[in-house]
């Protein structure tokens, strides 16, 4: 069932989002832990060229983690791209 899939995903996102928060400092968990089941289903329901505009840039570990669950981004990809001396460290922008 989709919404088991979602629960599922997005536990699994707030796992990794904390653990990422771990190893690199000043990270914005709350706003992402708030959104995950709402992101995890746009990103489950939206087509392969439907495109998504995040407006919400604090959330920007979660689109980070959604994007490593994916398969788009690497495993090591949003640790690297969140060190305080990478441009992209907490605010998003076109990364793949």
């Amino acid at each position: 069932m989709l919404v088991n899939k979602i629960l599922k995903k997005s536990f699994a996102l707030r796992k990794r989002i904390l653990d990422l928060s771990l190893q690199v400092s000043a990270l914005h968990i709350g706003g992402s832990f708030s959104s995950a089941e709402i992101i995890q289903t746009i990103f489950e329901l939206k087509k392969k060229n439907d495109k998504f505009i995040l407006s919400k840039g604090h959330v920007g570990i979660l689109l980070y983690c959604i994007l490593e669950q994916k398969g788009i981004l690497k495993k090591k990809r949003p640790r690297k791209l969140l060190q305080k001396k990478r441009f992209y460290w907490s605010s998003p922008r076109k990364i793949y």
